[in-house]
């Protein structure tokens, strides 16, 4: 499963890199953190 949560991160980060409107670059900054904080738990209850 460990590949799949770095997998996860890098499209995250391309989305990021490609957005270029600053309101959405938050949003998915956001997004980013909440799925790095909570990939592991995820993880954990499967």
């Amino acid at each position: 499963m460990t590949g799949d949560s770095s997998n996860v991160k890098v499209r995250c980060l391309f989305m990021y890199v490609r957005e270029r409107e600053p309101e959405r670059r938050r949003l998915l900054c956001l997004k980013i953190t909440v799925v790095i904080l909570c990939f592991p738990l995820y993880e954990l209850v499967l």
